[in-house]
């Protein structure tokens, strides 16, 4: 996956930050994706997370993406907070029609990497995690998550 992310990061966007020393990092990593959205500091989805926010989407980044590969997004998170990303991807295969939305809870001073996987021949997308360290990439576990319940 490195080896496609040939764009700098774009930064665009910035969540609140509680504590500036208590952060990780976080790139969330766009290759033709129909959508990523951000919600920090949950551990689900809601329209009502005031910092909720929209980094990459539509059929132009779309387009961008496929001539000049990925473009990673990458911002500093609250460390030992959740923070859910939700991903989707501009196809109808089986799996790959909704959008995937995962949480996790981001380690002090570490870096994080967020893409989604395509597998054509399962027809499948899945959400990945990695921590960065050095030149290593260590798979994370992530969770699924819902839509916030109401109040």
């Amino acid at each position: 996956l490195a080896n496609k992310v040939i764009n700098a990061p774009q930064k665009i966007y910035q969540p609140t930050i509680s504590n500036p020393n208590e952060t990780a990092t976080l790139t969330v990593i766009a290759e033709n994706a129909k959508g990523i959205t951000i919600y920090p500091n949950a551990s689900c989805a809601s329209s009502d997370n005031p910092e909720k926010r929209k980094i990459s989407g539509g059929l132009v980044q779309s387009l961008r993406s496929f001539v000049k590969g990925a473009e990673p997004y990458t911002f500093k998170v609250n460390a030992n907070r959740p923070i859910t990303v939700q991903m989707g991807f501009g196809t109808d295969t089986a799996r790959c029609s909704r959008d995937i939305t995962s949480f996790f809870v981001p380690k002090l001073n570490s870096i994080y990497e967020a893409f989604l996987e395509l597998d054509w021949d399962k027809k499948q997308c899945v959400m990945k995690l990695n921590e960065v360290v050095g030149e290593e990439r260590i798979p994370v576990a992530i969770k699924s998550a819902r839509e916030c319940a109401s109040e």
